[in-house]
């Protein structure tokens, strides 16, 4: 099925990109905001900020306003400062035991680090699009895994690793909630066809979703060929019937864009990027496009101007499929993306037979329930359940891309009394995320009928991207009742008036149906304050206040004035303002 590629660019601050089939439908939708650090995938210089035994890592500042976490198993062993000798047993086959101290002079770290590097001649690399996909897993995990089993016994970070100690940082996870960047010293090169890993062994890889014998045997072949010093080469998916050219050209960019970090890291002596990842217009070419792209839309000159130029270098007989969109109307409105795209935002998602989705993100998990609504039209229940559940499958498969969404999932389906119509379900899942980007796990489906996903995190969701809690409900998705709201005001100008010595006033703000509420409702209760705390209590207005909310401000009647050059609070009014919640 021919697919077009959207881009829409017209803004300078946003890129949005959209890919539909021929029947105008999203499949995949991306976008990036420039008024926001994206950082996953930069390279960064840093230096060792802090180092914290009990977790065995290094808290660094690479530049950033938040500093970065970078865990021993992270550090390559080049960054290690060992304070004795060791030798390499290269007769060993074992890893673990590799490794023995010796008297000798001489050390070169650099060899060690390459020698850990085993790996098994049958393994499959699979392949890498962002963050950390198979190729990535398998071939840094068992470094880190070898790494592990023979240096981090040998060593810990505080032996190896120094105060203000230069680093080269690529960052894995970006900084999310009040958890900061992760990062990792084992800088990976993402091409078109190929993945390049500096300073990681020399055993290259093919991808795992090659599966023609033919072809993987002509690829080992041109690894073979190719000169590679000092790295790992992985051939992506997308080169499984390049050519030999094509395949070495990209390698040697990845090698010359290395060179330049390389050369820039020496150079370098404050903390701050030195390469930065390909914006949305290139990593969407590279990483999205397809053979089954007939056309790439591109709507703003600068963008197609860069789209056109990096086409023209990616692959050159392509360049012609991008057209440079300048009609009036916006493309998005013109293909009617727009309101696609709102049902990623909503948490109800309706299904074509008259059932729908609900889906609720957690902390922990997203909830996803189906229901079957108005899907009423099949005479048997079972038939019923079974449609409304293989419509629901695809929509969440669709759902989960559009919004990003990782983590655990867990999908309540309808129940079904057939064995055979749940493993049909559990088939069409494991079908429909079978090229997924991300690695995705599915569990068969339980006695309650309820499904878990475990889907890789490659890139924050849609609502973490771009939307903020609300202000009034504190991200929960609802606020306390007026009379409610109404008696926790009461309650807390009592707890302040009695916790108060020397008190002679109080004033709260509230909203003005809290306001309404108090007066009618609790106005006897408020005088019972006053007199038996002897002050006033003063009500202000505010619409800048939630139901849940007060704001209590007090003051004394004698205040030391050794309490007011003690207190930073105190104001000119002699009032102390605190918020209440």
């Amino acid at each position: 099925m021919s697919k077009t590629m959207l881009i829409d660019a017209a803004y300078e601050n946003e890129v949005r990109i959209a890919v539909i089939n021929e029947k105008n439908e999203l499949e995949n939708f991306d976008i990036e905001s420039k008024l926001k650090n994206n950082s996953k995938g930069n390279v960064y210089l840093a230096r060792v900020l802090r180092i914290e035994p009990s977790l065995q890592a290094v808290f660094v500042d690479y530049g950033e306003n938040r500093q970065g976490f970078l865990s021993f198993f992270d550090i390559h062993p080049k960054y290690y400062n060992i304070k004795h000798n060791v030798d390499f047993d290269k007769n060993q086959s074992n890893v673990d035991k590799n490794f023995e101290s010796k008297n000798n002079e001489n050390h070169d770290i650099q060899n060690i680090a390459n020698n850990v590097d085993v790996y098994d001649e049958n393994s499959i690399y699979s392949d890498q699009n962002i963050e950390k996909n198979d190729i990535y897993d398998e071939l840094i995990d068992i470094k880190k895994e070898n790494v592990a089993a023979s240096l981090k016994r040998k060593y810990r970070v505080q032996d190896v690793i120094k105060l203000h100690q230069k680093l080269l940082v690529q960052v894995e996870k970006e900084e999310r909630g009040n958890k900061c960047a992760a990062l990792t010293t084992y800088v990976t090169l993402t091409g078109r066809f190929c993945i390049f890993l500096p300073n990681s062994g020399n055993k290259n890889g093919v991808s795992r979703k090659i599966v023609n014998s033919r072809h993987r045997e002509r690829l080992k072949k041109i690894l073979d060929e190719i000169n590679v010093e000092n790295g790992n080469v992985i051939v992506r998916t997308s080169g499984e019937k390049k050519s030999k050219n094509e395949i070495k050209k990209d390698f040697d960019y990845l090698v010359k864009c290395w060179h330049e970090i390389d050369e820039k890291y020496e150079k370098t002596r404050a903390t701050g990027l030195i390469y930065q990842e390909s914006c949305l217009i290139k990593r969407s070419l590279r990483d999205m496009y397809s053979k089954d792209i007939s056309k790439v839309l591109i709507a703003g000159n600068a963008a197609y101007k860069e789209a056109k130029e990096y086409m023209q270098n990616l692959i050159p007989s392509h360049s012609r499929r991008l057209k440079h969109y300048k009609d009036v109307e916006p493309i998005f409105a013109k293909y009617n993306i727009d309101s696609q795209i709102q049902t990623a935002y909503s948490s109800r998602v309706d299904l074509p037979s008259g059932g729908y989705l609900m889906i609720n993100p957690t902390e922990a998990l997203v909830a996803i329930d189906v229901n079957s609504g108005k899907a009423t039209k099949e005479s048997d229940i079972e038939v019923t359940a079974l449609k409304t559940n293989l419509e629901a499958a695809e929509s969440i498969h669709r759902q989960l891309i559009l919004r990003n969404i990782s983590g655990l999932i867990v999908i309540d389906f309808i129940d079904m009394e057939n064995a055979e119509h749940n493993q049909e379900i559990e088939r069409k899942l494991k079908k429909l995320f079978k090229n997924d980007k991300a690695k995705v796990q599915i569990t068969k489906m339980s006695s309650l009928g309820l499904i878990e996903i475990s889907r890789q995190r490659i890139k924050p969701s849609l609502t973490e991207n771009f939307f903020q809690s609300c202000p009034y409900c504190g991200g929960l998705g609802y606020v306390s009742s007026v009379d409610f709201g109404a008696l926790g005001v009461v309650r807390k100008i009592s707890e302040t008036a009695s916790h108060t010595a020397n008190i002679d006033k109080i004033l709260v703000t509230v909203r003005a149906d809290v306001l309404s509420q108090l007066m009618n409702d609790y106005k006897e209760e408020i005088l019972k304050i006053e007199n038996d705390n002897d002050c006033k209590v003063i009500i202000d207005v505010s619409e800048d206040i939630s139901a849940n909310d007060c704001n209590v401000q007090i003051s004394k009647k004698n205040l030391e004035n050794s309490t007011q050059k003690n207190n930073k609070n105190v104001k000119n009014s002699n009032f102390l303002t605190k918020n209440i919640i």
